[in-house]
C-alpha cells in the first residue's frame, strides 16, 4: 500500500494541464488534475512520489472562505478563555453553568473539586452535550 500524506495548500499554480499544490514547503509540490476542486486552505490528501512531489488524492477538509470569528471570555475563578469561536464559548458557558448547578445541589466547592468529583461531573450528559 502506499503511503499517504496530508498538505495544507498554501499556493495553487494552474498549468495548461495540470494543478501544482504547494505547502509550508515551496521545493515540494502536488500534482493534481484542472477537474480537482482545490483551494488555497484546503486540507488535502496525497500520495507522495519523490522527494519533491506527490500526487493528489482527495480534499480531507475545505478552508472556510470567512474565517471563524473569535474572541475571549471569563471564565469561573477569573480563567480566561482565549481565541474561542462563539460555538466553542456556547460550550463552555453551558458547562460551567451546569458544574455551579450541580456543585451547589451536591454542597461542593466549585474551586477545590477532588478529582472524583470532576470526573462524576465529567460522566454526566449535561456536561457531555450543555445545552
Amino acid at each position: 500500500m502506499a503511503e499517504k500524506a496530508t498538505l495544507r495548500v498554501k499556493r495553487k499554480e494552474v498549468q495548461h494541464d495540470r494543478v501544482l499544490l504547494y505547502g509550508a514547503n515551496p521545493d515540494y509540490h502536488v500534482i493534481a488534475s484542472p477537474k480537482d476542486e482545490v483551494a488555497e486552505g484546503d486540507l488535502i490528501e496525497c500520495e507522495p512520489c519523490g522527494v519533491n512531489f506527490g500526487w493528489f488524492k482527495q480534499v480531507l477538509s475545505h478552508q472556510n472562505s470567512v474565517p471563524e470569528k473569535r474572541s475571549n471570555i471569563l471564565l469561573a475563578g477569573g480563567v480566561v478563555a482565549i481565541g474561542v469561536t462563539d460555538s466553542e464559548a456556547k460550550t463552555l458557558t453551558g458547562r460551567q453553568a451546569f458544574v455551579e448547578k450541580y456543585c451547589g445541589n451536591r454542597g461542593w466547592d466549585m474551586m477545590n473539586l477532588t478529582i472524583q468529583q470532576l470526573l462524576e461531573i465529567r460522566k454526566q450528559p449535561e456536561w457531555k452535550n450543555p445545552a
